[in-house]
């Protein structure tokens, strides 16, 4: 009997294992395919899940789901987010018995975001897409209602985790990033009776954050310890004992949020309890974190804050955020002297209500002191949204040569000079906007003495003899500017109007200046690191060397009116003299307004403008004035010259021209050939062509020597036209040696390929010996019969050029019914003498003419 018990209860259990076995995989399949479109169906984008399992076994009595290689695509296919593995445990007991689903653990193993923004990335299009997202999901939960015969969510997670996790969030179009190495997070919750008790750890090993190619947080620590109750029912939110730590900076926060009515009551506070100022110094981004590890400091910081009362749609709460440096020190060991008397308070406040004007920034106190130099200000603003009001207040007085001994420099650089600083503000904004510069006051006075500064950044030493500007409510005068670097020298003087509403409201900055220098070298001052790329002194001193350029971009919200007058300038291998003229800036253009100089030989008038607000592609509009240039200095300094007209680089001799240019720049500022127009005259003088294959070419076609013999060219005048890349060059007349010539055409400069007609009145003594005296003989045989014919001392020559304009190819026609050949036109011409002869010959000697 008992053996019979055995076999049973053992059967009994064989079937309830093989049943926990095998009907997770019954289902398996339609459990995936449901779980992924229901994804599916509400994210843009889609989930790709490599494998799937449910098992009963694993974890008894608990179903385990657990998903490896999860992925997410967005719509064009890229891979924003992959995970190794997750998985959840629930609970089958509440899922047979009751009904209910109790998770009890969920695990994320190594995900991965990576995304990569783009200039469209949030558009009205996106967000109203996502808004759609959120009504569908809406929608789709209200029709799927819980009710009886749906299972009950309750939560009691006894575990979440998420382990390994890593985050790439890039910005290509501003070189922006945020990298996260190695994040893990865990925490348990319960969630009964509408209220979710939640406790969670988050600890990351390395965090980066660059801004415009500058790292602003590298290889940062964070920590953080999360304690939430959230009870739903009563609308009541409490943080209990929550801490935040980015490297050594602790910040605690506690508080309650209560809804009321329509009323959010928020009780916040927080503070920073254990914080140094040298934990302060582990947040300066990285690239003025030189020698940090060896520093000498002491002092605190401090930051504590309250966010106090009711929020609706009617009032905001108040808040009271003071952060405070006190008595801070820094000393570097190797260096004598040290950074004293660091002091800064800061107050930002608001009372309770909506009115933002009523915030108040307030700063006391500033100060720092190197030696028996220091820096004092202070600051108090209110008002800031409709009409700022403010007073500040800044004193220096500092010998640059003293900074050396408490702050070190780069090896090589050095540093002097001195800068004396009084100035204050006192008053409204809008009395400046208003032009009421009685209302308000502003005073003071900036100076810089005997300021000269190496550094191994730059090729020569920078030298400021003196600098002088006035403050004054309207307007910064700049009384005296005398600068050098390397052999360049700059002297200035001029209004800057504006600037207090520029840097409050960032409204448009105006002024203008006199800029006259002896010698302006931009080579002087290159950086080292482009001059090492390739853009040095040495290198753009070649005549033959052009100077490669990037995208030079206006800045926004400053414009400037530049009177120049600079008797010597070179950029690159771009030489001229006698430059004067104005040059000047306005909503990111560059224009220039009746510039005159003297460059290739000759002389250079030029009004026009340069546009950056497509910062990718630029644009130009010139017009230029050309008075007999050298055509190869021309062409040795602008390599698209001979682009669009390739025989220049044989050619020698002057030109004059009048021309009209439009065009967009690509980023090395050449131009794209299929958005110039241009349209223009030139004419030349002295022109010769030396070893040019177009000449040499012809002239073994023609089998005439003198073609390949460096020939004169007679002074020409061209009218031509570009469009969308074609130049058109009208007809017009030259003389190659002494070979009348005619020549019209076009060339499509991108492709490089020329269609050109090219008519020449060709001197019979340019033919051999033997030709001349059959064509002689003929002439005169028909003339003894009484004929008066002449064949006259030229042919015509018809030249067809096509192909591409490196390698060409010529057709040739002859006479004015285009024969093929010299002969068939030869031939043609004696038929001719012989019908001539016979009408003057008369019927007698019509046989002895035949």
């Amino acid at each position: 009997m008992k053996k019979k018990i055995v076999i049973i209860l053992g059967s009994i259990i064989s079937l309830l294992i093989i049943i926990l076995v095998v009907i997770p995989y019954f289902f398996k399949d339609e459990i995936k395919d449901e779980i992924l479109r229901n994804i599916n169906r509400n994210i843009d984008g889609e989930v790709i899940i490599e494998d799937y399992d449910l098992s009963l076994i694993q974890n008894f009595p608990r179903f385990t789901f657990s998903f490896e290689g999860v992925k997410m695509l967005d719509d064009d296919k890229n891979q924003i987010l992959d995970i190794k593995r997750l998985s959840a445990e629930i609970d089958s007991k509440d899922l047979i018995v009751d009904r209910s689903i109790t998770i009890n653990s969920i695990s994320v193993i190594q995900p991965m975001i990576n995304y990569k923004l783009s200039s469209d990335s949030v558009s009205s299009s996106t967000k109203t897409d996502v808004n759609n997202d959120f009504e569908n999901i809406s929608e789709s939960l209200d029709e799927e209602k819980i009710g009886d015969n749906n299972p009950k969510l309750s939560l009691n997670i006894s575990n979440y985790e998420i382990v390994g996790a890593s985050v790439k969030i890039i910005d290509e179009k501003d070189n922006d990033f945020i990298i996260i190495t190695n994040l893990n997070h865990n925490g348990y919750g319960v969630f009964e009776d509408d209220v979710l008790s939640l406790n969670t750890m988050t600890f990351i090993d390395d965090i980066d954050i660059s801004q415009d190619k500058k790292a602003l947080l590298k290889n940062a620590q964070f920590k953080g310890e999360l304690k939430l109750d959230l009870d739903f029912t009563n609308k009541i939110y409490s943080l209990k004992e929550n801490s935040l730590s980015i490297n050594s900076i602790d910040l605690n926060w506690v508080g309650v949020i209560k809804e009321i009515d329509n009323n959010i009551d928020i009780d916040l506070r927080f503070d920073t309890p254990n914080t140094k100022f040298k934990d302060l110094l582990e947040l300066v981004p990285e690239q003025f974190k030189k020698d940090f590890d060896k520093l000498d400091t002491k002092g605190e910081f401090k930051i504590e804050g309250a966010i106090l009362g009711v929020y609706n749609e009617n009032t905001l709460p108040s808040f009271d955020i003071k952060t405070a440096i006190t008595n801070a020190y820094i000393k570097y060991p190797e260096l004598p002297e040290s950074i004293n008397d660091i002091n800064l308070l800061v107050n930002i406040n608001k009372p309770q209500g909506n009115d933002l004007d009523k915030i108040s920034v307030t700063i006391p106190s500033a100060s720092v002191k190197v030696s028996d130099n220091s820096i004092r200000g202070s600051m108090y603003a209110t008002n800031l949204v409709s009409d700022p009001h403010f007073q500040a207040k800044f004193l220096a007085n500092f010998d640059l040569a003293k900074v050396r001994n408490a702050i070190p420099l780069e090896k090589g650089d050095d540093i002097n000079g001195k800068i004396f600083a009084d100035v204050s503000l006192k008053g409204k904004l809008s009395d400046l906007e208003n032009e009421n510069y009685d209302k308000f006051e502003a005073k003071g006075d900036i100076t810089l003495n005997n300021f000269n500064f190496t550094t191994k950044a730059l090729n020569n030493k920078v030298f400021i003899n003196n600098a002088n500007m006035e403050v004054s409510p309207e307007y910064l005068y700049l009384k005296t500017f005398d600068f050098k670097i390397g052999k360049s020298d700059i002297k200035a003087k001029g209004k800057v109007s504006k600037y207090i509403e520029y840097f409050l409201e960032d409204k448009q900055l105006k002024g203008w200046l006199d800029i006259k220098s002896n010698n302006f070298y931009a080579a002087d001052f290159i950086p080292k690191t482009t001059v090492e790329n390739g853009n040095s002194e040495s290198k753009s001193d070649k005549e033959d060397e052009p100077f490669k350029m990037d995208v030079i971009n206006i800045p926004e919200n400053i414009s400037f009116d530049n009177n120049i007058s600079i008797n010597s300038f070179k950029y690159g291998n771009i030489k001229a003299t006698n430059v004067e003229g104005h040059l000047g800036i306005k909503n990111q253009n560059a224009y220039l307004q009746k510039v005159k100089m003297n460059m290739f030989n000759g002389r250079v008038k030029m009004d026009g403008n340069y546009s950056s607000i497509d910062s990718l592609f630029p644009k130009t509009d010139f017009n230029l004035e050309l008075q007999n240039i050298d055509i190869q200095r021309l062409s040795k300094t602008f390599k698209f010259v001979k682009q669009i007209a390739p025989i220049v680089k044989s050619a020698s001799g002057k030109i004059s021209a009048k021309i009209d240019l439009k065009t967009t720049l690509d980023k090395t500022m050449n131009p794209v050939y299929e958005t110039m127009y241009s349209k223009g005259n030139i004419k030349t003088r002295g022109l010769s062509l030396k070893n040019t294959d177009f000449l040499n070419s012809l002239g073994d076609v023609l089998n005439v020597n003198e073609l390949k013999k460096d020939p004169k060219i007679e002074d020409t005048n061209i009218n031509y036209t570009i469009e969308k890349g074609i130049l058109t060059m009208s007809p017009f007349k030259l003389k190659i040696a002494d070979i009348e010539t005619k020549m019209g055409g076009s060339s499509n400069i991108g492709k490089q390929t020329i269609d050109m007609d090219v008519a020449m009145v060709f001197p019979r003594k340019y033919l051999n010996d033997d030709t001349n005296e059959i064509i002689d003989g003929a002439v005169n045989m028909a003339n003894s019969f009484g004929a008066n014919v002449s064949m006259g001392e030229t042919i015509d020559v018809n030249a067809k050029i096509d192909g591409k304009i490196s390698s060409p190819k010529y057709s040739l026609t002859y006479g004015p019914d285009k024969s093929k050949t010299p002969e068939e036109y030869l031939k043609k011409e004696a038929d001719k003498l012989i019908e001539e002869a016979k009408k003057d010959a008369g019927k007698d000697l019509e046989k002895k003419a035949n």
